[in-house]
């Protein structure tokens, strides 16, 4: 009684509080489209799916004006229904962010603070920036996410990775060539969290007909859910 109520429940409790243990993260560089993105978070297994843009785009330069400290964050797209931010509300804005426990410490904003962002880009042998301002919606607790990382909207990330390829982003008054069609942009990745801990392995299987690789904590579980038996 003690080990199957005490160990094995606290254990399974464990793995379902934690959601990076139902993420399915895809390796090597994939060609997903938004349709198949969405169709995927469309999906009963599935609690949250959303495009993720290259990864070497996906970082900015943050300062905080008031204080003169800078640091270095990597920058993840959200949205409603995003497992990692729990209890906190989503970005509503293109210039709003919720920001890591970590790079808040390291910088010092509190919510309702201003960030200024810059992103570089090098065209021509030189090294160009651009800068705008964000707004910190909310802070992560340290559980959640234990990187310095910034979460934002999608189309931030499509922006930043826009400016980077040297398209310009008219949202932000960024010039550049001309941005192409959205519909026919494609992602390497995506953030996906499956519904429960037995959907893990069902996703990994998915992935698996379809020849593509996926990292899955599914091992992990099967242990847990084996001791249980």
């Amino acid at each position: 009684f003690g080990l199957k109520f005490g160990l094995v429940g606290s254990l399974t409790e464990r793995l379902q509080r934690d959601p990076s243990v139902r993420e399915i993260i895809p390796l090597g560089g994939g060609r997903f489209r938004a349709d198949f993105i969405d169709a995927l978070g469309q999906r009963p297994d599935v609690a949250f799916a959303i495009a993720r843009t290259r990864q070497i785009a996906a970082t900015a330069e943050l300062l905080l004006p008031a204080k003169g400290r800078a640091v270095t964050v990597e920058m993840l797209p959200t949205a409603a229904g995003d497992p990692l931010l729990q209890q906190v509300p989503p970005p509503q804005a293109l210039h709003q962010v919720v920001q890591s426990f970590t790079a808040a410490e390291n910088l010092g904003p509190a919510a309702g603070d201003d960030l200024q962002a810059s992103f570089s880009r090098q065209q021509a042998g030189k090294v160009q920036w651009r800068q705008t301002r964000l707004q910190v919606a909310a802070v992560l607790p340290l559980a959640a996410f234990e990187r310095d990382g910034l979460f934002a909207s999608l189309a931030l990330l499509e922006a930043v990775e826009d400016y980077r390829d040297g398209r310009g982003v008219p949202a932000l008054g960024w010039p550049g060539e001309a941005a192409g069609n959205d519909a026919q942009r494609i992602y390497p990745a995506f953030r996906l969290y499956a519904r429960g801990l037995a959907d893990v392995e069902k996703l990994r299987a998915y992935f698996a007909e379809r020849k593509w690789l996926v990292s899955t904590q599914a091992a992990q579980i099967a242990q847990v859910q084996a001791l249980g038996r």
